[in-house]
């Protein structure tokens, strides 16, 4: 990337005797060397994966291979290792030593095709380790170097052997990883490729990255995408510039017009080609020069303009005031992604209407005879009941009709049957004609089209045909209206996830009828239905879990059939029950995964951060004693197991989950973690992380006396106090 010149230069010169230029000596190098490795980055994991994956990429564009995906290989257990492949140019011996090595070189400074230029990413792996691997396959040879800090403090990158070999040229970087950050390589590397617009290929997984919701609306250089509240970029639009994201903040914009305020939404990404913004040294932020902050606010000038132009044209598009309403209700009712788009378009007008919500408003018909009513499933009974309502909202479902019935029979069963059918229904009751308060003679439903303004089509209730079995008595004496279900008489069943089985709006619409042998089927997985329900839950209640665990990795039946209570019992040997495969898969996963030793582990960790909160603090008192003591001291090992709960959760929220969809298959929990093997030799009941804060409260019993009800005082420690506890821990 071409540096940003700085045009802020206000140099004079006036009586010059003698000069000298700044330089660094031989003595002061091991120093510099050591702020530009350990001081740099706040986040060392994430420098680490993303210098090399950029690195990866500029070696890909400069070799006219850019939609090449590099390869990642994220540390494991077995294999506790990042490794990052591309297959580029490659790198001479002369090269390692002349650039590679070298702090400050850089081959990219010329271009802006490249991501890099300051010459100090490819050193990026000492900020986590004291040394790593460079491979460079170059022409039919690997050269394998090894890079470390040497006593010097300089470093050095030693070349350990040429080789033979018929791989591509190319350059490939592997960082050994401490077996307690296998779990945040992953996520760091989850959330930081999430941007690239050629995703890596990462070794032993297909499916590593999760499905992306669809952008909202898109833009040539922009998008508007769901809300991303669960990510670390909260409450800031993005920038993405290079496939590395950058958080804008608002108060690094020197002035900011009002009008683009409402532009800082967390849903709003942009991007930049590489050069239109200035980044810091440490590629962790965006450093705000003049021309950094003209690019970003003539963008989201640009972008805000694209955006009210866009939304408006969807509403010109309109035919009816009731279409309008609708269209404003999904775009911008607060369950609606788009939500966030209200604070930027404050108003939409519509042939001379101002549209502020998707309702139609009935309070000024209230003191006439005409009334609307809706129907609301029943909590206690399941069934739908009238409500007299004061509004009516445009939505995709929403069906008005005029009540032209004679009298009140068969209309509920008419409504029920329409509710019954995905409808939300409205009826309106209005007098052909009625007196108003000014003894005028008003036409009921003329009236109330003129005053809601309600421009959608009106159906009259009577055009409803009734249920074909209305009126008839069914077993209990009482008379009914709900039509026989055709598939009652069958007894073998496919389930279809998507409800399209039927037209009942009910359970059966989940069950295709299947003609099968049920003597002759093998490994045939089925569960046990009653009234179409498992368990007594709605299919799509049961099965809700699939999607989720095939997401995850889990394996799980591709067909499924759902076989009648009074069936089962003739099914031959080569039915299998669905729970049994799913739980065998589910338990396989976790055992694979190491999931139930990690879930206790981060619950022990937990469990200390609770009991021992003053040990684990992230706070100013904990801070500053830690880098008085050595890496290995207990109270440092102990603060550090808490923080690791803290931070990441993920496994054992991963854990939870997938105990909690087998609840929703009626398994007990329990019974996953009786099938998996004991997380610690000592019992479930030990937790080892208290016994070594209890081993560290003996060791050290002065501790009670620096904290009040188990914490430190609220006050900064000053110097006097900080070298007295810190002496008495080294003690």
């Amino acid at each position: 990337m071409k540096p940003t010149p700085n045009d802020n230069s206000t140099l004079t010169q006036k009586g010059i005797q003698d000069s000298v230029s700044f330089a660094i000596s031989e003595s002061g190098l091991p120093h510099l060397l050591d702020i530009l490795r350990n001081s740099m980055y706040s986040d060392k994991i994430l420098a680490v994966v993303r210098e090399y994956s950029c690195n990866a990429v500029d070696a890909h564009v400069q070799s006219d291979q850019d939609d090449r995906a590099i390869v990642v290989g994220l540390p494991t257990r077995l294999k506790p290792e990042l490794s990052i492949r591309d297959f580029g140019k490659g790198l001479s011996h002369e090269q390692i030593r002349s650039i590679y090595t070298q702090y400050g070189e850089s081959t990219k400074r010329g271009t802006n095709d490249a991501i890099g230029m300051f010459g100090i990413g490819c050193k990026s792996a000492f900020a986590y380790s004291d040394s790593f691997w460079v491979k460079s396959y170059l022409n039919g040879q690997c050269y394998h170097y090894n890079a470390i800090i040497d006593p010097s403090k300089v470093g050095k990158c030693d070349l350990l052997g040429v080789s033979d070999t018929d791989e591509e040229n190319g350059i490939e970087v592997v960082v050994p990883v401490k077996n307690d950050d296998i779990d945040t390589f992953h996520n760091t590397a989850k959330d930081f490729y999430r941007h690239f617009k050629v995703k890596p290929q990462i070794i032993g997984y297909q499916n590593f990255f999760e499905e992306e919701s669809d952008p909202l609306l898109v833009g040539s250089d922009w998008q508007w995408t769901p809300n991303r509240s669960q990510y670390y970029h909260e409450g800031r639009p993005l920038a993405i510039m290079g496939n590395v994201a950058y958080r804008i903040d608002k108060k690094n914009i020197k002035n900011l017009p009002e009008n683009l305020e409402d532009m800082f939404n967390d849903s709003l990404v942009l991007e930049f080609e590489i050069g239109e913004l200035s980044v810091a040294a440490s590629r962790e932020m965006l450093e705000y020069t003049d021309v950094t902050i003209k690019n970003i606010v003539d963008k989201l000038r640009r972008v805000k303009a694209e955006i009210i132009t866009e939304v408006k044209d969807k509403f010109s598009k309109t035919d009816t005031f009731w279409e309008a309403k609708k269209l404003y209700g999904n775009l911008f009712s607060y369950a609606s992604n788009y939500y966030t788009l209200s604070r930027i378009i404050k108003k939409i007008d519509w042939s001379g209407e101002e549209i502020d919500d998707d309702g139609f408003g009935l309070w000024e018909l209230r003191h006439t005879p005409i009334k609307a009513f809706k129907y609301e499933k029943s909590r206690n009974t399941g069934k739908w009941r009238r409500v007299e309502c004061q509004r009516i909202n445009a939505e995709d479902n929403a069906k008005i009709y005029y009540n032209d019935l004679p009298n009140t029979r068969g209309l509920y069963a008419r409504c029920s049957q329409q509710c019954d059918a995905g409808e939300k229904v409205y009826v309106i009751n209005a007098p052909e004609t009625y007196i108003d308060n000014d003894g005028k003679t008003q036409k009921g439903m003329q009236k109330f089209l003129q005053t809601t303004k309600i421009d959608c089509e009106i159906h009259n209730l009577s055009e409803v045909t009734l249920p074909k079995d209305f009126g008839k008595r069914n077993v209990s004496g009482t008379r009914s209206h709900t039509p026989t279900n055709p598939k009652n008489n069958l007894k073998v069943f496919k389930f279809v996830s998507d409800g399209s089985a039927g037209d009942t709006d009910g359970a059966s619409d989940y069950w295709k009828p299947v003609d099968v042998d049920l003597n002759e089927q093998t490994d045939a997985i089925y569960v046990e239905i009653d009234r179409y329900k498992v368990d007594g839950k709605d299919p799509y209640g049961y099965f809700e879990s699939l999607s989720r665990m095939e997401k995850l990795g889990i394996e799980m039946p591709e067909v499924i059939y759902g076989v009648k209570k009074n069936t089962v019992g003739k099914l031959g040997e080569g039915w299998v029950k669905f729970i049994d495969v799913a739980f065998k898969n589910i338990v396989e996963f976790a055992q694979s995964r190491d999931m139930h030793s990690q879930a206790v582990d981060h619950a022990n960790r937990e469990q200390l951060r609770n009991a021992y909160d003053w040990i684990s603090s992230e706070e100013s008192h904990t801070s500053e004693i830690l880098p008085h003591l050595e890496d290995d001291h207990p109270f440092v090992e102990l603060n550090r197991a808490a923080i690791k709960a803290r931070r990441n959760r993920e496994p054992y929220a991963l854990y939870q989950s997938i105990k909690g969809n087998l609840k929703t298959f009626g398994v007990d929990y329990n019974d996953l973690e009786k099938a998996l093997p004991d997380a610690y030799a000592q019992g479930e009941d030990v937790n080892p992380y208290i016994i070594k804060a209890e081993k560290l409260i003996e060791q050290y019993p002065m501790l009670r006396f620096a904290t009040v009800s188990g914490r430190y005082y609220s006050e900064s420690l000053d110097v006097r106090k900080l070298k007295v506890l810190v002496g008495y821990l080294k003690g």
